[in-house]
């Protein structure tokens, strides 16, 4: 083999050689600047909200109802016996039997009872007790005995002399339980009618 020969060889061997030997990694590099944040996104865009309606106006109140007459119990004119006349007594009385009349409406409603006495076409009446000072000298009254269905009415002389014959001898009942005025109306006091208004006020006939 030639010099040359020998050269070439020996270069060969040498590139070998470097090419099988692993290097030592090299150190890292410094870190980059940091990029500038990127623009947030958009949000999607929520349903919007409805217009809120107007109040409607308020309704116009209904009108006031009228009383309810439903248990109100009233009976017809009656005639009371009170003794043949003349009476010669300062004092008498009948009874009316009332089958309605319980201990509840004794205990927390309205009993009243109206006279009657002809004028005429008319009537005139009156809501015992009544006094008569002319030309009659009488006091009629009602009393509620114990028992329960039980109405009594009385005339007395004022004074003291007989009765010889009562003013008054048709009478009527009218009986409002407790609680029986309409709405509205339970500031009415019924035992201070008359008895046109009260007629009128409980749709009842005269």
């Amino acid at each position: 083999m030639g010099t040359k020969g020998v050269l070439y060889g020996l270069l060969l061997v040498l590139l070998l050689v470097s090419c099988s030997k692993d290097g030592n990694d090299g150190a890292l590099g410094p870190m980059g600047p940091q990029g500038e944040t990127g623009a947030a996104g958009i949000d999607g865009r929520d349903g919007e909200d409805g217009i809120d309606g107007q109040d409607g106006a308020d309704g116009q109140d209904g009108e006031q109802g009228e009383t309810g007459t439903a248990n109100v119990i009233s009976s017809e004119w009656f005639t009371l016996d009170f003794g043949e006349t003349p009476i010669n007594a300062i004092n008498a009385s009948d009874n009316m039997n009332v089958p309605d009349l319980d201990q509840e409406i004794r205990d927390n409603g309205l009993v009243t009872v109206f006279a009657r006495k002809s004028n005429g076409d008319d009537y005139l009446y009156f809501q015992l007790p009544y006094h008569r000072y002319n030309p009659d000298f009488q006091y009629y009254s009602i009393k509620l005995f114990s028992a329960v269905d039980v109405l009594n009415i009385s005339v007395s002389s004022v004074d003291g002399s007989d009765i010889y014959a009562p003013y008054l001898t048709e009478f009527r009942y009218i009986i409002v339980p407790s609680g029986s005025a309409a709405k509205g109306q339970a500031s009415v006091d019924y035992a201070k009618m008359g008895y046109e208004d009260l007629c009128r006020h409980l749709k009842l006939d005269k």
